[in-house]
């Protein structure tokens, strides 16, 4: 009777952790910034368009880091592959093909510190050459005087190579896929 009652509950322990790990969480609708590192990477003019340019990232990192913006305070990692398979996901206008994102770029050229922005279209990612590519376009930079005390430069002319970089991408539309 004993060994009876004590499989039931190792059933029933076994059971309640199986419902545990097959649940789905439904995550909130948030605004998501992601993430993306690379070892080195170039820009080079899309040919007959001056204010276009090809972004590649070498080196990338298999894993994305996502987090949200503030009220909700989430964060979580996404597959770089995932992150370019789902760009055209969404209803509408809720997709990153129909709504490009802003995005930065901080990396150092000859020891100095320079951010970029622009915005990002068409990515592609080879996973096997760890290559990720964008087609980028330039955002016209204003000044604030609340700004002037940042010790490093917004620039607008893009370097052909630089070094390690980190891409810094703004919301997606509640989460990919959402």
């Amino acid at each position: 009777m004993k060994k009876i009652f004590a499989s039931s509950i190792a059933i029933f322990i076994c059971a309640i952790a199986l419902y545990s790990c097959t649940k789905q969480t439904r995550i909130p609708k948030a605004n998501w910034l992601f993430v993306q590192s690379s070892t080195k990477g170039s820009f080079e003019a899309v040919l007959g368009d001056s204010n276009r340019y090809t972004l590649s990232l070498k080196g990338v990192t298999p894993c994305m880091i996502s987090f949200t913006d503030r009220p909700i305070r989430m964060a979580s990692t996404i597959s770089t592959k995932n992150f370019v398979d789902n760009w055209n996901a969404g209803k509408g206008a809720n997709n990153f093909k129909s709504d490009p994102p802003n995005a930065a770029l901080v990396l150092s050229v000859n020891n100095i510190d320079d951010i970029y922005i622009f915005s990002l279209q068409n990515p592609s990612y080879d996973a096997n050459t760890q290559t990720l590519t964008y087609t980028a376009t330039p955002i016209t930079i204003t000044t604030s005087p609340s700004m002037d005390q940042i010790p490093c430069t917004l620039n607008a002319t893009m370097p052909a190579s630089f070094g390690p970089a980190t891409l810094f991408i703004d919301d997606s539309w509640g989460g990919l896929g959402g």
